[in-house]
């Protein structure tokens, strides 16, 4: 089952609650965080190993540079929660509640475990992997222990959302079905082709072209687009061959061009000043008329 993973933190609690937290910036445990950009929320592909029922947990899982941490960040800035980064804490028996306490103060974290375990708050732990090579299997599974009693008669509302690569949350699952629980894990999905416009889009908003903000990709975004399909349909037939004649290649070349390192290199190739007179100066052949490049052989016979 695919879906965006958008929509997935929609239906996970919003921190509602009148106290407020302290504001912290720096360490292993952040309040209050802003979102990152440039981002595109990616679509995400529920695993078979795994339970789609009610959880108090919800496992997301992507390769490195998918943009999990990204993912993470915006994940808790839109559910106006705590972001935990457990590659900068020593996990371990105790360490989860210990490092909340600490961080929040004891009021503020007893409040803030309350509403979690009622389903009325979230919390994000990124980097699942990095902690696990930080103290090994033994003390990572500890945490994970921690974190049940922690959740101990606690709602099943999607509350705790861990992150991760894929063998280190496979890690993660394993050691939670041990304790009893099976929650769903989601796969980050290669970016789609709208997606990837998308993220192209707001890249190139974010660069200068001397003194100002490049536009020509919202100015002209017809023979931009047509210039863009083109290079991702050259890659396309040059990593599958077929993808030349095929109007829905993009499945097959998306785990390189869904990839966003890929897309953001893209993006500075194609901060042109003049995307028409680029697709003019292109060989025959280099885009055909199936879609989604059809407009820029158009453009080109113009």
């Amino acid at each position: 089952m695919r879906e965006s993973l958008e929509d997935l933190v929609r239906s996970m609690p919003i921190r509602t609650s009148r106290e407020s937290l302290p504001n912290l910036q720096e360490g292993g445990i952040v309040t209050y965080l802003t979102p990152e950009t440039p981002y595109v929320w990616p679509d995400v592909i529920l695993s078979a190993e795994s339970d789609e029922g009610p959880s108090p947990v919800l496992l997301i899982a992507a390769p490195g540079a998918m943009g999990k941490s990204a993912a993470a960040k915006n994940i808790a800035f839109r559910l106006q929660t705590i972001y935990v980064d457990l590659a900068q804490l020593r996990v371990g028996s105790g360490s989860l509640t210990g490092e909340l306490t600490k961080a929040l103060g004891f009021k503020d974290a007893g409040v803030f475990v309350e509403d979690l375990k009622a389903g009325r708050a979230s919390i994000v732990l990124d980097s699942t992997d990095e902690a696990q090579l930080g103290v090994g299997r033994e003390n990572y599974v500890a945490f994970l222990g921690d974190l049940m009693w922690l959740l101990l008669d606690a709602e099943p509302k999607s509350q705790v959302v861990l992150l991760g690569r894929r063998d280190a949350t496979d890690t993660t699952l394993l050691g939670l079905m041990d304790l009893g629980l099976v929650p769903p894990l989601f796969q980050i999905a290669p970016l789609s082709h709208t997606q990837a416009c998308e993220l192209i889009d707001q890249t190139l908003d974010k660069k200068r072209s001397g003194d100002e903000n490049f536009v020509v990709h919202r100015q002209h975004p017809i023979p931009f687009g047509a210039m863009r399909d083109g290079l991702f349909r050259s890659i396309g037939t040059a990593l599958e061959p077929n993808c030349e004649h095929n109007a829905d290649y993009w499945n097959d070349v998306d785990d390189f061009l869904g990839y966003p390192p890929v897309l953001l290199a893209l993006a500075e190739r194609l901060a042109v000043d003049n995307p028409a007179a680029e697709l003019g100066s292109r060989p025959a052949g280099w885009c055909n008329s199936s879609s989604p490049c059809g407009s820029a052989e158009l453009i080109m016979q113009q």
